[in-house]
C-alpha cells in the first residue's frame, strides 16, 4: 500500500473542501497500524513486513472488511483511537478539509468488547481542540454495522443517545454501513427511529453493491437523510427524480467503488450523471489508507476521468455543507468561510 505522503502537489491542494463520507479506522495507514502493534505489543509487530502488508490486500467487498477488521484490531485503548483521529486531523488540514464528518464504527467496537463511551469521547475531545488549529472543523457519526444485527445496533444507537444527551455536541448522528446484503431494513426501523427521535441525523450505506431498492429501503423504512454511496440510483428513473426532488444528497467515492469491486473502472462511475441530473453530491475518500488516495487525488480523478471542472467542485462542495449534519450557525460560518477562501488570489 502506498505511503500517504504525496509526491505531486494537487492542483486543488488549496480549494476548500468538505468531506461527509470518511471513516476514521479506514484512515489508519499500514505504518500506523504497525506503530499501533508496537505500542500494543500484539503479535503482528513481529510479522515481516510483506506478511504485515498481506492483511490489507483484498479483491472483492468481503476482502475488503475483512482488511477493515484487521485494522480494528489494532486499535486496542480510547488513546489509540485518539491518536489516529490526531494523525486523520493533519491529513485533512493540509488538503484544505474545511468541515469533515467522520464515521466511527460503534458496531466493531462494541463487538470487540471495548469501551465504546470513553473511546468517543477521546476522538471528540481530540478533533474539538485540534480541529480549530489545523483549520478543519469536524462532527462525528455512531456507525452500526449492519451484518451484526439488531441487538447490537440498538446498543450503539443507545450509547449516541446517552453520549449526545451528556453534552457530547460534536456527535451528531448514526449511520449504518456494513454488508447491505445481510440483513433487511426493518430490522433496524426501531433502533434508528430512537435516533431520530434524539435529534440525532441519519445516514444510510445503500445501493454500493445492493440494487435500487435499497435505497428505497433506506429512505422510505430508515428515513435516512443522505445515502453513502448510491451506485444504483442510476438504474432507477423514478429514484433519480425522488432524490432531486426531496434534496437528498449522495455520499460519491470513486477509488472506493473500484477497489471494492462495485465498479470496474473509475470512468463507469455515475457521479457527473447524478451531478448533472440535479442531484446533490458530495466526493469523498470512505476508507483513504485502504484505498491508498485522499482527497486530492479524488479530485484529481474526478477531472480526468469524468471531466469535472472548478465550477463542479465548488458547487459539489457547497452542496456538502447545506447538507452537513452541523448546527445551522456552523453552517452559516462554514459558508461564509468557503466563500471567503474561494476569493483567495492563491484560487
Amino acid at each position: 500500500m502506498a505511503d500517504p505522503e504525496r509526491n505531486t502537489v494537487s492542483p486543488w491542494k488549496l480549494l476548500p473542501k468538505v468531506e461527509l463520507h470518511l471513516h476514521l479506522e479506514g484512515s489508519v495507514w499500514p505504518q500506523d497500524v504497525r506503530e499501533l502493534a508496537r505500542r500494543n505489543h500484539l503479535p503482528s509487530a513481529e510479522l515481516p513486513a510483506k506478511a504485515f502488508a498481506r492483511q490489507f490486500q483484498y479483491s472483492d467487498f468481503p476482502g475488503f472488511l475483512l482488511a477493515f477488521k484487521s485494522v480494528t484490531e489494532h486499535l486496542c485503548q480510547p488513546r489509540d483511537y485518539a491518536w489516529v483521529a490526531g494523525r486523520l486531523m493533519d491529513r485533512l488540514g493540509a488538503q484544505s478539509v474545511i468541515y469533515a464528518e467522520i464515521f466511527i464504527s460503534g458496531g466493531v467496537i462494541l463487538k470487540q468488547r471495548k469501551p465504546l463511551d470513553e473511546i468517543v469521547e477521546a476522538v471528540c475531545e481530540v478533533t474539538r481542540t485540534d480541529g480549530p488549529g489545523k483549520g478543519t472543523e469536524v462532527n462525528w457519526i455512531l456507525d452500526i454495522t449492519r451484518q451484526f444485527g439488531r441487538k447490537l445496533a440498538e446498543e450503539v444507537v443507545d450509547a449516541a443517545i446517552r453520549l449526545r444527551a451528556a453534552g457530547l455536541d460534536n456527535l451528531v448522528g448514526v449511520g449504518m454501513g456494513g454488508d447491505e446484503n445481510s440483513i433487511e431494513a426493518n430490522e433496524f426501523k426501531h433502533a434508528l427511529g430512537r435516533a431520530r427521535e434524539a435529534g440525532l441525523r441519519i445516514t444510510i450505506h445503500a445501493g454500493e453493491v445492493a440494487g435500487p431498492n435499497s435505497i428505497w429501503e433506506a429512505l422510505d423504512i430508515l428515513k435516512a437523510e443522505r445515502i453513502g454511496h448510491g451506485l444504483a440510483a442510476r438504474q432507477d428513473e423514478r429514484l433519480m427524480r425522488h432524490l432531486a426532488e426531496k434534496s437528498i444528497l449522495l455520499e460519491c467515492a470513486l477509488t472506493s467503488n473500484v477497489k471494492t469491486g462495485a465498479l470496474q473502472r473509475i470512468e463507469d462511475h455515475p457521479l457527473k450523471h447524478f451531478l448533472r441530473s440535479g442531484l446533490a453530491v458530495s466526493l469523498n475518500t470512505d476508507d483513504p489508507a485502504l484505498f491508498s488516495t485522499d482527497l486530492e487525488k479524488e479530485y484529481d480523478l474526478a477531472e480526468t476521468a469524468l471531466g469535472f471542472t472548478r465550477e463542479d467542485f465548488v458547487s459539489m462542495n457547497r452542496s456538502a455543507l447545506e447538507h452537513s449534519f452541523t448546527s445551522p450557525g456552523s453552517r452559516a460560518s462554514l459558508l461564509e468561510l468557503f466563500e471567503r477562501r474561494l476569493s483567495s488570489p492563491q484560487l
